[in-house]
């Protein structure tokens, strides 16, 4: 897998991608890393990582939330991602 920044200038209108990406955790869990799925459909992002909160949103199930953030929030925090 490679890995490089995350940006909106990845994402190929006219393509699927799935997109691991990262970032690290809060800054009061320094060591860990948060992960999640960025899937693009044809244009259509969406967002997919566990939390620690269970939310009753449409298309979560339990810890599994779906668009919980906007896709490219943290783009001040180094982020990277990986083609699968």
């Amino acid at each position: 897998m490679k890995k490089l920044p995350l940006s909106e200038n990845l994402i190929e209108k006219d393509k699927y991608q799935v997109l691991l990406c990262s970032s690290p955790a809060n800054i009061m869990v320094g060591f860990a890393v948060h992960t999640w799925f960025l899937i693009n459909r044809k244009g259509k992002l969406t967002r997919w990582e566990v939390i620690y909160l269970k939310k009753d949103r449409e298309g979560s199930i339990g810890y599994l939330n779906k668009d919980y953030t906007d896709c490219f929030r943290y783009d001040k925090i180094k982020m990277t991602y990986s083609v699968i």
